[in-house]
């Protein structure tokens, strides 16, 4: 009998611990509070938005969707590089934490216009 209740309470404690750990996964972080959530539509050969502006330290959550042919979508200073199929939705999300203006481009050759396919973030305090 002892051997079952103390089974027992040791399976009680490793739900309670499990539940505890999950719950506090889901609660927004102080960033996620602060988040910009952003749609981004790529085609050829170029952006919408073609600018993006944050405030420093703000989460930002683009929403990148191509709707003709591959693209891609890069900002290398922030280590965004994704690539995005035609008619489905990437999403990235990264803190913009360096004030600046940042240029974000197709990484994925797309035609002609290729060159010009691009757009600015700007990142202010």
């Amino acid at each position: 009998m002892n051997r079952s209740l103390a089974f027992l309470a040791v399976a009680v404690v490793i739900t309670a611990i499990s539940i505890a750990v999950l719950l506090a996964a889901q609660r927004p972080t102080p960033e996620d509070t602060n988040a910009v959530a952003i749609n981004v539509t790529s085609r050829q050969w170029n952006y919408t938005p073609s600018e993006i502006r944050v405030k420093e330290g703000q989460t930002v959550i683009l929403h990148l969707k191509s709707i003709d042919v591959p693209h891609g979508f890069a900002i290398e200073e922030y280590r965004v590089n994704v690539f995005l199929p035609p008619g489905e939705t990437v999403d990235v999300k990264f803190i913009a934490n360096q004030v600046g203006e940042f240029q974000y481009f197709c990484n994925v050759f797309c035609g002609t216009g290729h060159p010009n396919h691009k757009g600015k973030l700007i990142v202010e305090k």
